[in-house]
């Protein structure tokens, strides 16, 4: 089991009594009896619980919350340094340190929302029948003493903006918290995959076969040839050309020619469909 202690010295430790929650989570349920909402870090609800995995989200936490008056508890890994606590000027009494954030945020937000319906899905483009709108995607979790992986609830939707296309048998996963976005114009190619959370940006393409990991973030005016994998929370600029069957596995920050496992620069693209 995994210990959880708050910031101002409440403690819980480890056992062995293995209930329908581990002792961490009773725990920090008696502790969160005020917050009975979670919520992301780009879209802070008060009263409700997020979780941070590192300095730059944390930092990204503060930015988007100071001042703001927002009662919230954050899960922070306990190998967070307290440096990076103090320098993100938040209440330390509002932390709260485990080993596993994603185990409890995701046990805690499955037990908030076991009665609650998903975000309706906001379709205005047009969407082949065969398409698959607003399932879950696979965010699944491990718990120690549990030999079953346990499957995050997705509470958000898929927006899919005006003249925005999504050919047969594509894929698009409703988000965890807020919203999966198929921005004005973008064509989404047959059988391609879209993950929870990911952005594609106005007037992109994705050919047949792509597939986006879960809050990947596709620019503006791009596109990716046939069967491109980019990883899950990676990002590409606008204007960019992905050559097919290439692997996106880092942040793309510069328009131009990609391709290749992984990915690399291969020069400037002039915009068009075919390369000349």
């Amino acid at each position: 089991m995994i210990d959880g202690e708050f910031r101002d010295g409440s403690e819980i430790h480890s056992s062995d009594d293995v209930k329908f929650f581990s002792p961490i989570m009773e725990h920090f349920m008696e502790k969160t009896v005020y917050y009975r909402k979670t919520s992301s870090i780009e879209n802070v609800v008060d009263r409700s619980v997020v979780f941070v995995r590192n300095r730059k989200q944390l930092m990204r936490l503060a930015s988007l919350t100071g001042g703001s008056g927002k009662d919230i508890v954050i899960l922070v890994p306990k190998s967070m340094p307290a440096s990076d606590l103090e320098d993100s000027a938040l209440d330390v009494k509002q932390f709260y340190c485990v080993d596993d954030v994603d185990s409890v945020f995701v046990q805690y937000h499955n037990w908030v929302n076991k009665r609650r319906e998903p975000a309706p899905n906001a379709i205005w483009g047009v969407v082949h029948p065969t398409a698959s709108i607003g399932g879950d995607a696979m965010k699944f979790i491990y718990e120690p003493g549990n030999p079953m992986p346990i499957q995050m609830k997705h509470m958000g939707r898929v927006v899919i903006q005006q003249h925005a296309r999504v050919f047969a048998y594509a894929n698009i996963h409703r988000a965890t918290l807020d919203s999966t976005i198929v921005e004005w114009g973008a064509q989404i190619g047959p059988y391609s995959n879209i993950g929870h959370n990911a952005f594609v940006g106005m007037n992109t393409i994705l050919t047949p076969q792509c597939c986006l990991g879960g809050s990947s973030r596709i620019g503006k005016h791009c596109y990716l040839g046939m069967r491109t994998v980019v990883r899950d929370g990676v990002s590409i600029c606008d204007q960019v050309k992905v050559g097919m069957g290439s692997m996106v596995v880092k942040d793309i920050e510069q328009p131009g020619l990609y391709y290749g496992s992984p990915a690399t620069r291969k020069g400037d693209w002039n915009g068009k469909w075919h390369q000349e």
